[in-house]
């Protein structure tokens, strides 16, 4: 295998062309491994903003030609950093970065995204109405990544999540009752451990959370009574309503910190309850 690394060009022109298709394109992280792997400059920079300072919304805008060859060297030099701002580009690109071509490929991996979006849209009526929303706040999430006419993210999806009520062996630990909803409430309270100060991020960490209550639901529960059992069910479909809401109006523009703010609050309030059944256990 070709590695990528030989084919940077070495005129400034070309290679701001040459890495914007890269960071549009489905070998970002190949490249940015060969980089870690070849580089031997010091990192100085730790994040994006750092590393690009005013100059990040005209890259967003208007691409890498705007940087001068020292900036568009930096990148290079700080491999990681093209993660972040690959992040940026999906969720903030203007008209440039949507021109890019991309390749057959890319254009192949589209087309699967699109169809396996299609099959996941609520079709069924009989379908409970919180698997329905379920269903609709993933679209929406796939939405927030389609750009330049390629899904980035459905074609290879993440794995699920391992914190909250998704850590393996949180739901089947040997507690009493009012320990066991103590417990519930202790792993919700990850949440605001995990970082969600930009769009995706905070997707990321709304649609783990959801992800969490439908384990939760379908969870036998059996340090519960059956009466606990029904009301912690309830409850948690309810909650995963208010998710879907907070997913949705972060895919529909509301800002990071408007839906973060709101998003803690539900979580906050989720918590409590569950502490607060406990002590009548």
């Amino acid at each position: 295998m070709r590695l990528l690394s030989l084919d940077i060009p070495d005129n400034h022109a070309e290679l701001a062309r040459w890495l914007e298709c890269h960071l549009v394109g489905l070998e970002l992280r190949d490249f940015i491994v060969e980089l870690e792997a070849i580089s031997e400059t010091q990192k100085v920079h730790s994040n994006l903003t750092e590393l690009l300072g005013k100059e990040l919304p005209s890259v967003l805008e208007s691409g890498l030609v705007v940087l001068s060859p020292i900036h568009l060297r930096a990148l290079l030099a700080n491999p990681k950093v093209l993660f972040e701002l690959q992040e940026r580009v999906l969720i903030d690109g203007g008209g440039h970065w949507e021109s890019l071509p991309i390749s057959d490929v890319h254009q192949q991996a589209v087309n699967r995204g699109w169809e396996r979006l299609q099959t996941t849209e609520p079709s069924a009526p009989t379908k409970p109405a919180w698997q329905q929303r379920s269903l609709q706040s993933a679209a929406a999430i796939a939405a927030m990544v389609i750009f330049g006419g390629g899904i980035v993210w459905l074609n290879q999806p993440p794995a699920g999540p391992s914190w909250g009520w998704d850590r393996p062996g949180a739901l089947t630990v040997e507690l009493s009752g009012q320990e066991y909803l103590n417990h519930l409430a202790d792993s919700a309270d990850e949440w605001f451990k995990k970082p969600r100060d930009t769009k995706v991020a905070l997707a990321k960490r709304l649609s783990d959370f959801r992800h969490g209550c439908d384990t939760l639901i379908e969870a036998p529960h059996r340090q519960l009574s059956d009466e606990n059992r029904q009301w912690l069910v309830e409850k948690c479909k309810a909650w995963s309503g208010k998710l879907d809401d907070h997913l949705t109006a972060l895919s529909a523009g509301d800002s990071v910190a408007k839906v973060s703010q709101a998003a803690d609050e539900t979580i906050n309030k989720l918590i409590l309850a569950m502490r607060t059944r406990a002590t009548q256990v």
